[in-house]
């Protein structure tokens, strides 16, 4: 494969981990909402609390954030790569 071809590749890698990352960024995002609606602060108290989904949104925020910091470190390899860091 040719100097080319190769920039290419990279690029288009560059660019679907980038498109990833704001759908992954955006998921986040989004948990981060649910969470605030199911945990209301000004609930009168915490016996309403649905704690069980509470944990599985947040086990869904650690994962979310995990992946976009590999994300975030696979698109720095690429751009390293590229000469572009």
């Amino acid at each position: 494969m040719n100097l080319g071809n190769q920039v290419t590749l990279i690029r288009a890698k560059i660019a679907e981990r980038e498109n990833t990352l704001k759908r992954t960024l955006k998921r986040g995002e989004n948990i981060f909402i649910l969470l605030r609606e199911l945990m209301d602060p000004f609930a009168d108290d915490i016996t309403w609390l649905d704690l069980d989904s509470i944990e599985i949104a947040v086990a869904d925020l650690r994962e979310a954030k995990a992946a976009a910091i590999e994300i975030k470190a696979e698109i720095a390899k690429l751009n390293k790569e590229l000469g572009t860091a």
